[in-house]
């Protein structure tokens, strides 16, 4: 019978160099493939959420996308809230599940560990709008992508930050309705969630954030999503939804800072 040679150590040395080297080549490769899946899954939650919200103020008596707070605004909804406020947090998507987003799952984005628990709301009163609600979709999960405990991951930018802005003026806060939107198609609505990284430090989107520090997806009141690249151009997307960029910046009931960029 003929005997196979065993490999030597140094053979068996090399071929397990080789795997790792081709390991090492192909698995950022993965990974990127990986992440872009994710970035086209989002950005498919995102446009059903924001085609809920579109339907929600087709229906809505004032127009509005989402009933939403800030400071000391606050539009405040028909009904007993479970925190009492009369009112909705700015990043509270309860009212679009499920009559207008029928799972719950859309709320989640694929790059994150964020869930959405089915448990129902505290609420008892069957007269709520939140009556058996999940308490999950009232807020942003706030530990970031890596957050399990509860929370959605994007944000509704439901409000028009007052400010002078390039070519209107001076506008007022308030929350965007119908009638008050000018250009749909440059308005975002709903965006990726931003997680500071502390310290009072904010250059959105940051490596904590849902897709890492490379961009974002940003849907518009005309009902597209785009995959918006960190830089100016998503500086500008905030500038023309009428909102505090917080990207890389801070600028406070004064946008004048744009004079002289040709923003639109």
């Amino acid at each position: 019978m003929k005997k196979h040679r065993a490999f030597t150590l140094v053979e068996l040395l090399v071929v397990i160099g080789i795997i790792a080297l081709l390991i090492a080549i192909l698995l950022p490769a993965l990974n990127r493939a990986k992440e872009a899946a994710n970035r086209a899954r989002c950005r498919s939650n995102i446009s059903q959420i924001v085609k809920g919200l579109l339907m929600y103020a087709d229906e809505d008596k004032n127009g509005v996308f989402i009933p939403g707070s800030r400071g000391g605004f606050n539009y405040a909804i028909p009904g007993n809230f479970p925190d009492g406020s009369g009112g909705l947090a700015g990043d509270d998507f309860r009212l679009l599940y499920p009559k207008y987003v029928s799972t719950t799952k859309v709320f989640v984005c694929p790059s994150t560990l964020n869930v959405v628990r089915a448990d129902y709301s505290t609420c008892n009163n069957p007269a709520s709008p939140f009556y058996r609600k999940p308490d999950d979709l009232a807020r942003y999960a706030n530990g970031g992508p890596v957050d399990s405990s509860g929370g959605h991951s994007y944000e509704c930018r439901a409000w028009n930050w007052a400010g002078n802005y390039p070519g209107e003026g001076q506008l007022p806060d308030g929350v965007k309705t119908r009638k008050n939107v000018r250009r749909a198609s440059e308005t975002f609505i709903v965006t990726d969630g931003d997680q500071g990284v502390g310290g009072g430090k904010n250059n959105w989107p940051d490596e904590n954030d849902n897709h890492g520090a490379t961009g974002v997806n940003v849907g518009f009141l005309d009902g597209h999503v785009e995959w918006i690249p960190t830089g100016h151009r998503l500086w500008m997307v905030y500038v023309k939804g009428h909102y505090n960029p917080n990207c890389g910046t801070t600028i406070t009931n004064d946008l004048t800072i744009t004079k002289g960029i040709k923003p639109w």
